[in-house]
C-alpha cells in the first residue's frame, strides 16, 4: 500500500499539508471552498470555509480551539472541540503517515485479504480497505457511539510531488462530495499561525 502510495519514505517525512477543495452537502444550498493548513505532529491545524453567504474559520491547537464567524471570535465549545480531535486523530494522512513510521504503539493487523486494521496503543484507528490498485479506497473510523464504522470512499485520486492521495471523499451517509483542488505536502512546519490574531486594544 505504501509503495502505491509513493513509498515508505515519503510519508513518514510528511510534517505538514495544505489542502484546498469544493465542497458540496445536502443541506447546504451552495458548494463552499474549505482551506485546511495542519502540522502532522501533533494537533495543530486552521480551517477556512466560504462561499456567498458565510465565512468562518477554525483554528485548534493542541488542547485550545477558536472559531470566528462572520468576523465575530468565541472559544469552540467543549463538544466542538471534542469533534475536530476525534476527527483529526483519525485523519487518513496522519493513519498512512503513523504506518510509514512504524515504531512503538503502531500495530497491525490483516482482516481478510485486502482490509488493513491499524491500531495505536491497543485502540483501532481505523480499517483500510484496498483497492486493485492497493489505495485504501475505504477508510473506516470507529464511530463516537461505539456502533457501526464510519466510512468514507474515495473515488478519485492524483499525484502531488510524489505523494499519491485522493482527490475526491465521499462520506457515506452524508450525501456530501469533496473535491481537492490543491493538496501540497511538505516535509517542514507550516508556516500559518493555528492561535487566531489577538484582538487591537
Amino acid at each position: 500500500m505504501l509503495e502505491a502510495l509513493g513509498g515508505r519514505e515519503r510519508w513518514a517525512s510528511l510534517a505538514s499539508l495544505y489542502i484546498r477543495a469544493t465542497h458540496v452537502e445536502k443541506g447546504i444550498p451552495k458548494p463552499y471552498r474549505s482551506e485546511i493548513w495542519r502540522n502532522l505532529d501533533g494537533v495543530q491545524f486552521k480551517i477556512v470555509q466560504q462561499n456567498a453567504d458565510y465565512h468562518q474559520t477554525v483554528f485548534v491547537n493542541g488542547r485550545e480551539g477558536w472559531l470566528i464567524h462572520n468576523g465575530e471570535m468565541r472559544a469552540l465549545t467543549q463538544e466542538q472541540l471534542a469533534g475536530l480531535l476525534r476527527w483529526d486523530k483519525h485523519l487518513v494522512y496522519k493513519t498512512i503517515r503513523k504506518i510509514a513510521l512504524g515504531g512503538r504503539g503502531i500495530g497491525l493487523k490483516l482482516d481478510g485479504g485486502r482490509r488493513l486494521e491499524v491500531y495505536e496503543n491497543g485502540e483501532r484507528l481505523a480499517t483500510l480497505e484496498l483497492d486493485g490498485q492497493r489505495r485504501p479506497s475505504k477508510y473506516y473510523t470507529p464511530a463516537p457511539d461505539g456502533k457501526a464504522d464510519s466510512l468514507t470512499v474515495y473515488t478519485a485520486w492524483g499525484v502531488s510531488d510524489g505523494y499519491v492521495h485522493p482527490t475526491v471523499s465521499e462520506p457515506q451517509g452524508l450525501e456530501a462530495v469533496y473535491r481537492a483542488e490543491v493538496w501540497k505536502p511538505s516535509s517542514g512546519p507550516s508556516a500559518v499561525e493555528f492561535t487566531p490574531p489577538r484582538p487591537r486594544p
